[in-house]
């Protein structure tokens, strides 16, 4: 997936796409309109409501960043180029894994849609887990789409961890 962000150009802390200025009539959405960084993912749980809107829960799996996009037989695609993240060193694991557990903690009793699966998540974490865990964490709070697509495209994840921690 990537964000279809309007409101992308007005933040000086995203990346800007190249824009080659063109409409694509697949799903009319302009180049420059589209995140530079978007991530692979894994429906873990979707559900359509009766109201014709979804909920659903996925877990990101690799980093991308977008490189070109075209229209094939309809369908906008893209070219990738798959992104590394930066571990945080095992010395400064741990407390950084507690604070987001912590953290976790407390938005599941805020935000219970989905506490039965995500507190499983949660115990069963690993602190070599911390991107994993710093990606749940911030879909889960209040945090506009601006700031979960900066979160996206911050590869150090010490510093993301940092970011989700005070959001």
């Amino acid at each position: 997936p990537v964000y279809t962000l309007r409101e992308l150009e007005a933040d000086p802390k995203a990346e800007q796409p190249n824009d080659d200025g063109k409409e694509h009539e697949a799903k009319r959405i302009k180049r420059k309109e589209l995140a530079p960084v978007g991530t692979t993912a894994r429906i873990m749980r979707f559900e359509e409501l009766p109201d014709g809107n979804a909920h659903g829960l996925f877990q990101g799996l690799k980093r991308f960043k977008l490189l070109a996009v075209r229209v094939e037989n309809g369908k906008l695609m893209g070219d990738i180029e798959y992104l590394e993240e930066e571990p945080v060193p095992e010395d400064k694991q741990k407390p950084l894994f507690l604070a987001m557990q912590s953290a976790m903690r407390t938005i599941l009793k805020l935000n219970p849609t989905y506490a039965e699966e995500l507190q499983s998540l949660v115990e069963r974490a690993d602190q070599k887990e911390l991107s994993k865990l710093a990606d749940f964490t911030i879909v889960l709070t209040s945090a506009s789409t601006i700031e979960l697509q900066i979160a996206l495209e911050e590869l150090d994840v010490r510093e993301r961890v940092k970011e989700v921690l005070a959001i």
